[in-house]
């Protein structure tokens, strides 16, 4: 079940707050990489790949991301989506051109997969929440 709840974090809060506002270490002891990710690394980040969090540890991270994303899209305008960001999501990552439109429509991709696996492995039977 931790390990469960841990995927409702992920490591996806550096691709709003290292990309988007530009934050040079925005990575929460919490999240986690993707597989391919050294995990020497991920300690350097300062993520802790053996965290064992309890469920309601991890929602209150979750939810501090959620609301992260909430108030970019809230302020979001045509200029700023067009913005290109100058960070990559984390060390390691290949510099390449990101838009703030691009960074945001990977968050809400790995939101629908944080969602729907989460539904899979808790055989939740009511859509998640996101008003």
């Amino acid at each position: 079940m931790q390990r469960a709840a841990s995927t409702l974090y992920r490591h996806g809060r550096s691709g709003t707050s290292r990309t988007i506002l530009d934050e040079p270490m925005p990575f929460h002891r919490l999240g986690l990489t993707h597989t391919g990710y050294p995990p020497t690394d991920a300690a350097t980040l300062g993520i802790d790949l053996d965290a064992r969090p309890s469920y309601a540890t991890v929602t209150e991270a979750r939810a501090g991301r959620m609301a992260l994303v909430r108030g970019i899209v809230d302020n979001l305008t045509d200029t700023e989506l067009a913005r290109m960001c100058t960070r990559a999501p984390a060390p390691g990552y290949p510099e390449a051109p990101r838009s703030v439109g691009s960074r945001l429509r990977v968050a809400m991709e790995e939101e629908c997969s944080i969602a729907a696996t989460w539904c899979a492995t808790s055989r939740c039977s009511k859509r998640a929440d996101y008003s």
